[in-house]
């Protein structure tokens, strides 16, 4: 079968980040020239020392998606009460610009991991914080979304918000297709190895694919993990 999508692979040993002795950071967005992945403007994987905190201040109206994926981290949005989010659920925070986001790990003495998205999108109306329990299992073959449909105040999510995380085991395959013909997915391995249409991926690594109606993909190790978050072009802008 011809494959004609068009990828950029982000190896996890290519990334750009930081580190020091109470944490570290894997960046796939912004890229060096500041590009993202349509409205995709951040991906960070996060991993903190206990006790540790990162701080990050949002350039533009828009959502950020905290998913703890190791512990249990505390955030605050600027100075405001702290929220407590373990892994299995996710928080979906919409932002003003120059807004200080706080995450700490809640424990003294244990890693925490989590990933940070960031949506670069204007809202009209003020939509509420909403935090998320995952319907994921851990045995299960799964593919199972990482945000609801809706805030809290009952406001309907911007329809290019869509995320899900997939849990395979070895040689299982699963076929994602996009809402539409124009959009991209942007794929990250969080554990094991998958094929994802026709490229290797391994634990940490990242895809972004677009010119793609349909994206295959094939667990290539037991208990497989992927997240994977469909993603609209900003109009009249090519992804790359």
């Amino acid at each position: 079968m011809i494959d004609f999508a068009q990828a950029r692979i982000f190896p996890a040993s290519f990334r750009s980040g930081t580190s020091n002795e109470t944490y570290r950071t894997g960046k796939v967005y912004p890229g060096p020239e500041g590009e993202g992945f349509g409205p995709l403007k951040g991906f960070a994987d996060h991993t903190l020392g206990g006790g540790s905190m990162l701080s990050w201040t949002t350039p533009a109206q828009g959502y950020v998606l905290l998913l703890p994926t190791v512990g249990t981290i505390r955030y605050s949005l600027d100075g405001n009460r702290p929220v407590d989010l373990e892994a299995g659920q996710s928080a979906l925070i919409p932002v003003l610009p120059g807004e200080q986001l706080q995450c700490a790990n809640a424990f003294p003495d244990l890693l925490v991991n989590y990933l940070q998205l960031y949506w670069d999108l204007p809202w009209m109306e003020l939509p509420s914080e909403t935090v998320y329990r995952l319907p994921l299992s851990e045995t299960d073959r799964s593919w199972v979304p990482v945000v609801p449909e809706r805030m809290a105040n009952g406001l309907a999510l911007p329809p290019v918000i869509q995320a899900w995380f997939g849990r395979f085991s070895g040689r299982e395959e699963w076929v994602h297709r996009l809402k539409q013909p124009d959009h991209g997915l942007f794929v990250f391995v969080l554990e094991g190895a998958f094929e994802v249409q026709y490229r290797l991926l391994e634990a940490r690594d990242a895809l972004a694919l677009w010119q793609a109606p349909e994206v295959e993909l094939e667990a290539l190790s037991e208990r497989a993990l992927v997240l994977a978050v469909e993603v609209a072009p900003l109009s009249g802008v090519p992804f790359f």
